[in-house]
Protein backbone atom coordinates (compact mmCIF):
# COMPACT_ATOMS: atom_id res chain seq x y z
CA UNK A 1 0.00 0.00 0.00
CA UNK A 2 1.66 3.56 -1.03
CA UNK A 3 1.79 6.03 1.68
CA UNK A 4 -0.55 7.91 -0.42
CA UNK A 5 -3.30 5.61 -0.80
CA UNK A 6 -2.78 4.91 3.10
CA UNK A 7 -4.37 8.57 4.15
CA UNK A 8 -8.06 7.60 4.56
CA UNK A 9 -10.82 10.45 4.00
CA UNK A 10 -12.02 12.23 6.76
CA UNK A 11 -14.95 14.86 6.74
CA UNK A 12 -14.23 17.70 9.10
CA UNK A 13 -17.14 19.19 10.80
CA UNK A 14 -16.22 22.69 13.27
CA UNK A 15 -17.70 24.55 15.16
CA UNK A 16 -16.54 27.96 14.02
CA UNK A 17 -13.02 29.42 15.45
CA UNK A 18 -12.31 26.11 16.69
CA UNK A 19 -9.07 25.67 14.93
CA UNK A 20 -9.73 24.13 11.73
CA UNK A 21 -7.03 25.74 9.79
CA UNK A 22 -4.34 25.67 12.38
CA UNK A 23 -5.30 21.33 11.96
CA UNK A 24 -5.11 21.31 7.89
CA UNK A 25 -2.07 23.31 7.68
CA UNK A 26 -0.44 20.39 10.59
CA UNK A 27 -1.88 17.43 8.14
CA UNK A 28 -0.64 19.48 5.33
CA UNK A 29 3.23 20.06 6.96
CA UNK A 30 3.18 16.62 8.22
CA UNK A 31 1.71 14.06 5.32
CA UNK A 32 3.06 16.78 2.68
CA UNK A 33 2.12 16.97 -1.51
CA UNK A 34 -0.08 13.60 -0.51
CA UNK A 35 -2.11 14.91 1.47
CA UNK A 36 -5.51 16.63 -0.12
CA UNK A 37 -7.47 19.06 1.69
CA UNK A 38 -10.60 21.36 0.54
CA UNK A 39 -11.61 24.13 2.01
CA UNK A 40 -15.32 23.94 0.21
CA UNK A 41 -16.39 27.10 1.22
CA UNK A 42 -14.24 29.22 -1.46
CA UNK A 43 -12.22 26.28 -3.50
CA UNK A 44 -13.34 27.23 -6.87
CA UNK A 45 -12.62 23.54 -8.09
CA UNK A 46 -14.72 21.79 -5.04
CA UNK A 47 -17.05 19.42 -6.01
CA UNK A 48 -19.83 20.70 -3.90
CA UNK A 49 -20.58 17.16 -2.31
CA UNK A 50 -20.56 15.63 0.53
CA UNK A 51 -18.89 13.14 1.16
CA UNK A 52 -16.30 14.74 -0.91
CA UNK A 53 -16.43 12.48 -4.76
CA UNK A 54 -12.61 13.80 -5.14
CA UNK A 55 -10.28 10.93 -4.84
CA UNK A 56 -7.34 13.32 -4.18
CA UNK A 57 -9.54 14.46 -1.20
CA UNK A 58 -8.49 13.20 2.58
CA UNK A 59 -10.11 16.06 4.81
CA UNK A 60 -13.03 18.68 3.89
CA UNK A 61 -14.47 21.35 6.19
CA UNK A 62 -17.94 21.76 6.78
CA UNK A 63 -19.51 23.91 9.73
CA UNK A 64 -22.89 22.78 9.30
CA UNK A 65 -24.03 25.96 9.75
CA UNK A 66 -28.21 24.67 9.15
CA UNK A 67 -27.44 22.22 11.32
CA UNK A 68 -29.23 19.36 8.14
CA UNK A 69 -25.82 17.44 7.54
CA UNK A 70 -26.49 14.23 7.80
CA UNK A 71 -24.57 11.36 9.65
CA UNK A 72 -23.06 8.61 7.11
CA UNK A 73 -22.94 5.62 8.32
CA UNK A 74 -19.14 4.32 7.88
CA UNK A 75 -18.01 7.76 7.42
CA UNK A 76 -15.01 9.62 9.14
CA UNK A 77 -15.64 12.31 10.88
CA UNK A 78 -13.40 14.73 12.96
CA UNK A 79 -15.38 16.99 14.72
CA UNK A 80 -13.95 20.62 16.33
CA UNK A 81 -14.99 22.57 18.93
CA UNK A 82 -14.14 24.81 21.66
CA UNK A 83 -15.98 26.50 24.50
CA UNK A 84 -18.82 28.30 23.44
CA UNK A 85 -17.71 32.05 25.32
CA UNK A 86 -14.72 32.68 24.44
CA UNK A 87 -15.85 31.26 20.77
CA UNK A 88 -18.44 33.75 20.52
CA UNK A 89 -16.27 36.15 21.71
CA UNK A 90 -14.07 35.51 19.04
CA UNK A 91 -16.67 34.56 16.10
CA UNK A 92 -17.95 38.08 16.67
CA UNK A 93 -15.21 40.09 15.25
CA UNK A 94 -15.62 38.19 11.62
CA UNK A 95 -19.09 38.91 12.02
CA UNK A 96 -18.33 42.57 12.62
CA UNK A 97 -16.62 42.58 8.97
CA UNK A 98 -19.85 42.59 7.93
CA UNK A 99 -20.46 45.79 8.63
CA UNK A 100 -22.74 44.81 11.50
CA UNK A 101 -22.74 47.67 14.54
CA UNK A 102 -20.25 47.18 16.60
CA UNK A 103 -22.65 47.65 19.94
CA UNK A 104 -23.26 45.67 23.16
CA UNK A 105 -26.92 45.40 21.93
CA UNK A 106 -25.35 43.75 18.33
CA UNK A 107 -23.49 41.42 20.32
CA UNK A 108 -26.30 40.23 22.63
CA UNK A 109 -28.54 39.82 19.64
CA UNK A 110 -25.67 37.68 18.18
CA UNK A 111 -24.26 35.64 21.02
CA UNK A 112 -27.73 34.48 22.41
CA UNK A 113 -28.36 33.01 18.54
CA UNK A 114 -25.39 31.23 18.50
CA UNK A 115 -25.77 29.72 22.21
CA UNK A 116 -28.89 28.41 20.76
CA UNK A 117 -26.80 26.90 17.67
CA UNK A 118 -24.14 26.11 19.92
CA UNK A 119 -26.44 23.89 21.87
CA UNK A 120 -27.88 22.03 19.07
CA UNK A 121 -23.97 21.58 17.53
CA UNK A 122 -22.74 19.87 20.84
CA UNK A 123 -25.68 18.09 21.07
CA UNK A 124 -25.47 16.59 17.23
CA UNK A 125 -22.12 16.11 17.01
CA UNK A 126 -20.05 15.55 20.19
CA UNK A 127 -22.54 14.04 22.21
CA UNK A 128 -23.22 10.35 22.66
CA UNK A 129 -21.39 7.63 21.26
CA UNK A 130 -20.74 7.92 17.49
CA UNK A 131 -18.53 5.50 15.74
CA UNK A 132 -15.99 6.39 13.24
CA UNK A 133 -15.63 9.91 14.84
CA UNK A 134 -12.57 12.04 16.36
CA UNK A 135 -13.22 15.14 18.59
CA UNK A 136 -10.97 17.61 18.95
CA UNK A 137 -11.05 20.14 21.60
CA UNK A 138 -9.78 23.61 20.78
CA UNK A 139 -8.34 24.17 24.58
CA UNK A 140 -6.66 21.12 24.48
CA UNK A 141 -4.91 21.61 21.10
CA UNK A 142 -4.08 25.10 22.36
CA UNK A 143 -2.52 23.38 25.98
CA UNK A 144 -1.19 20.12 24.01
CA UNK A 145 -0.96 20.26 20.48
CA UNK A 146 1.67 17.32 20.17
CA UNK A 147 -0.56 14.81 22.11
CA UNK A 148 -3.66 16.33 19.79
CA UNK A 149 -2.02 16.31 16.42
CA UNK A 150 -0.50 12.80 16.70
CA UNK A 151 -4.27 11.60 17.61
CA UNK A 152 -5.11 13.31 14.70
CA UNK A 153 -2.31 11.48 12.50
CA UNK A 154 -3.19 8.29 13.64
CA UNK A 155 -6.98 8.29 12.70
CA UNK A 156 -6.15 9.95 9.23
CA UNK A 157 -3.76 7.10 8.28
CA UNK A 158 -4.43 4.34 10.92
CA UNK A 159 -2.13 1.73 9.42
CA UNK A 160 0.92 4.02 9.77
CA UNK A 161 3.02 4.30 12.81
CA UNK A 162 2.43 8.26 13.79
CA UNK A 163 6.04 9.39 13.89
CA UNK A 164 5.75 11.26 17.17
CA UNK A 165 9.79 12.79 16.73
CA UNK A 166 8.27 14.50 13.25
CA UNK A 167 4.64 15.32 15.70
CA UNK A 168 7.28 17.05 17.80
CA UNK A 169 9.35 18.73 15.35
CA UNK A 170 6.46 20.85 13.48
CA UNK A 171 5.23 21.26 16.59
CA UNK A 172 7.90 23.02 17.82
CA UNK A 173 9.02 24.73 13.99
CA UNK A 174 5.68 25.23 12.84
CA UNK A 175 3.90 26.52 15.40
CA UNK A 176 6.80 28.25 17.18
CA UNK A 177 6.42 31.30 19.33
CA UNK A 178 3.11 32.35 17.17
CA UNK A 179 1.59 28.96 17.13
CA UNK A 180 0.74 29.07 14.02
CA UNK A 181 -1.98 30.58 14.52
CA UNK A 182 -3.41 29.63 17.61
CA UNK A 183 -3.60 31.95 20.63
CA UNK A 184 -3.40 31.98 24.20
CA UNK A 185 -6.52 31.41 25.41
CA UNK A 186 -9.09 33.85 25.55
CA UNK A 187 -10.19 36.07 28.86
CA UNK A 188 -13.36 36.65 28.61
CA UNK A 189 -13.98 39.15 31.11
CA UNK A 190 -11.69 41.40 28.92
CA UNK A 191 -14.10 41.70 26.42
CA UNK A 192 -15.44 45.47 26.22
CA UNK A 193 -19.12 44.12 26.13
CA UNK A 194 -18.54 41.33 29.12
CA UNK A 195 -21.70 41.31 31.45
CA UNK A 196 -21.24 39.18 34.01
CA UNK A 197 -25.06 38.19 33.80
CA UNK A 198 -25.01 37.88 30.39
CA UNK A 199 -22.74 35.54 30.16
CA UNK A 200 -23.74 33.34 32.57
CA UNK A 201 -26.98 33.44 30.70
CA UNK A 202 -25.10 32.53 27.54
CA UNK A 203 -23.19 29.76 29.11
CA UNK A 204 -26.22 28.12 30.01
CA UNK A 205 -28.09 28.55 26.64
CA UNK A 206 -25.05 26.82 25.05
CA UNK A 207 -24.88 23.59 27.05
CA UNK A 208 -28.16 22.78 27.50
Amino acid sequence: MSERSSIEYVAGVSWPRSGHHLLANFLRAYFGEQFGYCEIYTSEDCCRSFPCERPEINFTKNHDFDLTLKKLEGQKYLIQYRNFLPSVVSNFSLYLRQGKPDTSEMFEKFARKQAMRYSRFVNKWVAGEMPNRLTLKYENVVAEPSKEFARAVKFFAPLQPVNQGKVDQLVNAKLGPQRMGVRDLRVVEDFRYYDAGLFAELAAAANR
